[in-house]
């Protein structure tokens, strides 16, 4: 399973690929917070954090799974309408900031598809360990609980990101 789970990294990480460039995603998602450095250890080293003393204090169970699983498909339904919406959004109405219309319809965009690939993973993630064993791999149930509780915190804090933009892409 790592093995198959690498090489699927691997291929969807590859750069310069026709067919999906999650690499690229990532690298400009990245690229939002090039001048905002506290707002990069907001949205990405603080959830580490938090992460880990949240896996002390509970490690998640297969039902926590179950329910991470249908949380984020909903999540992932939502971001896909907002993406429809802002894709569909005609930035010739405002003539004077065109450019920066568009570009935060792009910044928008590429944070939706990077959450809708971290929602995946948690998905595909959660899938697998309400199949594992929790008795006999400790150590992996809460190495992963680390992973999947700073994943779904990164997830939520994107999110809350992507609606501040849709409102005021839509005022």
């Amino acid at each position: 399973m790592p093995i198959s789970f690498f090489l699927i990294s691997l291929g969807l990480f590859r750069g310069n690929s026709s067919f999906v460039e999650l690499r690229k995603v990532f690298i400009e998602h990245m690229a939002l917070f090039k001048n905002a450095r506290y707002q990069y250890l907001v949205f990405y080293i603080y959830p580490l954090i938090m992460s880990i003393g949240i896996s002390i204090l509970y490690v998640a169970e297969k039902e926590m799974y179950k329910d991470i699983t249908v949380v984020v498909s909903i999540f992932i339904s939502m971001l896909l309408a907002i993406l429809s919406i802002i894709t569909t959004k005609d930035s010739s109405k405002y003539e004077s900031n065109q450019q920066r219309i568009k570009a935060v319809i792009k910044e928008t965009s590429n944070a939706i598809v990077f959450c809708t690939a971290i929602s995946i993973f948690i998905i595909c993630v959660s899938l697998i360990m309400t199949a594992i064993d929790f008795d006999k791999y400790q150590y992996l149930a809460k190495g992963v609980a680390v992973v999947i509780y700073y994943l779904l915190l990164v997830l939520l804090l994107n999110i809350l990101l992507i609606v501040k933009r849709m409102g005021k892409l839509l005022s």
